[in-house]
């Protein structure tokens, strides 16, 4: 609200549907869902399927005990700020951006050169 600086009142009536529009949020931030794929290390795997990350998640196990998470979200933000904290034990295969936002993240840090 802070940010306001100015509003004028009209006839117009904004209607939200808050359940379709909440369900590609990730935690909080909703809109235009798009799918992300995050493999998990096989070290993580076990605590990665213990939790619901998201109503649209898949979870694929692979021949090397790691698991791939895939799921409709809608702020690639909010997931950025989740898998910062599992390092190299997550990685993003898709969307690319996403990757290399986070690498960029990393360099920016200096935690990767």
């Amino acid at each position: 609200m802070e940010r306001i600086s100015a509003a004028k009142p009209t006839n117009r009536r904004f209607e939200v549907d808050f359940e379709k529009f909440s369900e590609s949020a990730f935690n909080v931030i909703w809109g235009e869902p798009q799918e992300v794929t995050i493999r998990f290390s096989p070290e993580q795997a076990p605590y990665i399927q213990e939790r619901t990350w998201h109503p649209s998640q898949k979870l694929e196990k692979c021949a090397d005990g790691s698991i791939e998470l895939t799921m409709n979200v809608a702020n690639l933000w909010e997931v950025k700020r989740c898998l910062i904290g599992y390092g190299a034990d997550a990685q993003v295969l898709r969307p690319m951006d996403l990757a290399e936002d986070i690498e960029d993240s990393g360099k920016e840090s200096g935690r990767l050169s």
